[in-house]
């Protein structure tokens, strides 16, 4: 009876490549899959399977999504393992999925390589891909990126969840991120401050590594990033020289062991705060805020340096903000310090020290 078994089952799998593993087969099984596939889509989204090959172990396929964008697909799959190697390209366009509409062509190619359980529906798969314009990506990250990427990382999914995790080295460091249904999360590890800042298309303000790590929450759009950035220092820049001619203070010297930057995010608001300081310098970001769907920061910042004090307002493009500074403080210091050297003098003309403090508390009121 055993024997009989393993022989009725070889006739099944002979019977079933004669039948389908051939060019009238793949003709065959082209509309259904196809069928199959456009089931599984939202209302107005259709698929066209320009090309289907199929053997024993192989597959090739292309597929056009919406008239506009093309899926590549060749590898090896294992139907009595149930697995498959893959090698992949996408040409993207006008692609719409509930609130996500790509308008530009999106190009990547990448591999992946796994496993899927037909009984319980479980898929395990390691994937890499290389995304050659993150520009496009905007309507995904709801943020334009420059420049391009590579990823690797595992996607697992059952009937109650699914897990994609990534990682890139494309920012000096490393960073990894999980995504867990609606819930994502990440780990920076010494990345360039300045590649992130060229990623996000703004100004490059430090020069530094940043290790932390940040939450967001897809459905509520909420999310909070904590983060150090190490052996900071401060770049030239506009901010710099204005500082710089005010009170002759060139922060470009300074240097920052540890700095902290942290952030809490609601849909498109961010509000953040940063505090850099060494021994003699503290410089403080706080309260600060950014309209990221305006690209709009508005800033207050104060540099604490012995009698060098200064601070501000940073407000406007965050590309192109205007800085101004608060010279208030620095009159009423000024005018303190020019009583108290010429004091004496002062006294000779008949100015004594009740009219002295007198004459300092006029111009603390006159700038508070």
């Amino acid at each position: 009876m055993k024997t009989n078994f393993y022989l009725l089952l070889l006739l099944i799998v002979i019977v079933i490549s004669f039948l389908l593993f051939n060019d009238k087969g793949n003709a065959l099984a082209k509309p259904q899959l196809e069928s199959f596939i456009n089931k599984q889509l939202d209302e107005g989204e259709h698929v066209v399977i320009e090309h289907f090959t199929v053997d024993i172990n192989n597959i090739e396929a292309s597929l056009v999504y919406n008239d506009t964008s093309t899926i590549d697909v060749t590898g090896s799959y294992s139907l009595l393992m149930q697995s498959f190697d893959l090698n992949y390209q996408l040409a993207i366009k006008d692609f719409k999925y509930k609130d996500i509409k790509l308008k530009e062509p999106v190009n990547a190619v990448g591999h992946a390589v796994g496993s899927y359980s037909v009984s319980n529906k479980e898929l395990e798969m390691a994937y890499d891909i290389n995304i050659s314009d993150l520009s496009k990506l905007q309507p995904i990250t709801k943020q334009k990126l420059y420049g391009s990427m590579f990823l690797r990382g595992e996607v697992k999914q059952n009937a109650n969840e699914t897990t994609v995790t990534g990682k890139t080295e494309d920012l000096d460091g490393e960073l990894e991120f999980q995504l867990k249904n609606n819930h994502f999360t990440m780990q920076m590890d010494r990345l360039s401050v300045e590649k992130i800042m060229t990623m996000l298309h703004y100004p490059s303000v430090f020069k530094a590594s940043v290790i932390g790590e940040g939450e967001y929450n897809l459905v509520e759009k909420r999310g909070v990033l904590t983060s150090t950035l190490l052996d900071a220092q401060l770049l030239p820049n506009d901010f710099i020289e204005l500082v710089k001619n005010f009170n002759g203070l060139d922060l470009t010297k300074e240097k920052f062991k540890e700095s902290n930057l942290s952030a809490t995010i609601i849909k498109e608001h961010i509000d953040f705060n940063f505090i850099a300081k060494n021994s003699k310098t503290r410089i403080n970001i706080s309260p600060a805020s950014i309209e990221m769907n305006k690209n709009h920061i508005d800033a207050h910042y104060t540099i604490e340096v012995k009698d060098k004090d200064v601070g501000g307002k940073i407000v406007g493009n965050i590309s192109d903000p205007e800085i101004s500074i608060d010279s208030s403080k620095f009159i009423q210091r000024e005018v303190n310090r020019a009583i108290e050297k010429h004091s004496d003098t002062l006294k000779e003309l008949g100015i004594g020290k009740e009219e002295q403090k007198k004459v300092k508390e006029f111009f603390n009121n006159l700038f508070d």
